[in-house]
């Protein structure tokens, strides 16, 4: 095996053109590779969206399509353009010789596993969470070398639908820069005309039925009646619900109390300034990169328990977990945590701790550099 300082890798990501969970993952890996001296190569759809945000430039972008080969509603069959695209990109990682292919996501993977073949290198599938088993197999998920998951949860589900096997790396945030408890300022919740007393709770999701925002609001209607305090919701995301959940809120005679808002700069300060609880209702979460930047920053949680959540919230320690669908259980979490201060405190202090020992980046670098040192010295 070549050492470390001249081995490359090749990090194939399909994304967005906005900053998402899997980018940071992105982000954060070709980071812990470059300071483990290891040569990076970006191959994305957006590599911009990435490359603009690593501590230095990968060694080498290159920009790709991902044309994907799919069977189910959205049928999709480019044959010819896989075809072309895969060898333009197996003469690319040639002439780089590349040692190892880290596809960030699954579908990448489609790709880049018969490559992998072909050039006799390891691929590893960071898959950032469940799909229904048939893209697992379009995917050549259950070929890949090896299979990083984010949670405990997305492992178990990648084991019963494609009988593979996956180690588990939790997702990391930055708990010292960025997500932190801070020193709060009226100006941003004043900005938003949420009044001084009332108690804010956050849920940044994309507005998509799965997030269940619409469970969110009947909630907060429900808790709004029996509160002391005034209560008061701030959606942050986007979405083809969004419409809708805002007529929603009219319907319920919330409207007031609730501040819809498509995307903000930075994340952090409505979390440090304006949120006093942080809420997720999601059905399903292969991680739940949000849940964790409320813990770090001193929130509780309270989440659906379904899917990762479980594992990123302790129930009755940092966060509630509720059972169910129904916007009564949610409305009591609400009224528990928005008439108790100290309780809210207690579960944000406990929160924060857990970030910081088991969310860091640092963590996450390490991990994921740990899981590419194995592959490599075993192949």
């Amino acid at each position: 095996m070549q050492t470390t300082q001249s081995t490359t890798i090749a990090l194939m990501h399909f994304g967005g053109k906005i900053l998402r969970g899997t980018e940071v993952c992105a982000i954060h890996t070709i980071d812990a590779l470059q300071e483990a001296g290891y040569r990076v190569l970006l191959i994305a759809n957006n590599p911009d969206v990435i490359a603009s945000r690593t501590r230095r430039p990968p060694d080498k972008i290159l920009q790709s399509a991902f044309p994907e080969i799919m069977f189910d509603e959205n049928f999709s069959f480019p044959l010819w353009q896989w075809l072309k695209k895969i060898i333009e990109l197996k003469t690319f990682l040639i002439t780089e010789h590349a040692a190892l292919l880290f596809s960030s996501g699954g579908l990448p993977c489609q790709m880049g596993k018969p490559i992998s073949k072909w050039l006799n290198i390891p691929i590893l599938v960071h898959l950032h969470h469940p799909a229904p088993k048939r893209y697992f197999y379009f995917w050549m998920l259950p070929w890949a070398d090896l299979i990083i998951a984010p949670s405990r949860h997305t492992q178990a589900v990648i084991q019963k639908k494609c009988n593979a096997t996956a180690q588990v790396v939790y997702n990391g945030i930055d708990v010292e820069k960025t997500f932190f408890p801070a020193q709060r300022t009226p100006e941003l919740r004043n900005s938003l005309g949420i009044s001084d007393n009332a108690v804010v709770i956050a849920s940044i999701a994309a507005l998509v039925p799965h997030k269940r925002i619409d469970l969110f609001l009947r909630a907060l209607a429900i808790a709004s009646t029996k509160s002391s305090l005034p209560l008061h919701a701030v959606i942050i995301g986007t979405g083809a619900d969004a419409q809708r959940l805002e007529q929603l809120s009219y319907e319920l005679g919330i409207n007031t109390s609730v501040t819809f808002i498509a995307q903000v700069p930075d994340i952090s300060l409505y979390l440090q300034q304006v949120a006093d609880i942080h809420l997720l209702a999601s059905s399903e979460e292969g991680f739940g990169l949000s849940v964790v930047e409320a813990a770090a920053c001193g929130l509780p949680n309270i989440v659906a328990a379904a899917g990762a959540l479980t594992e990123v919230v302790q129930n009755g320690i940092d966060g509630i977990h509720v059972q169910g669908a129904q916007p009564e259980a949610f409305a009591e979490a609400l009224l528990r945590l928005s008439e108790n201060a100290d309780l809210r405190l207690q579960m944000g202090q406990a929160g924060r701790q857990h970030a910081v020992t088991t969310f860091s980046v640092a963590a996450y670098k390490n991990n994921i550099v740990q899981q590419i040192q194995r592959l490599l010295t075993s192949n």
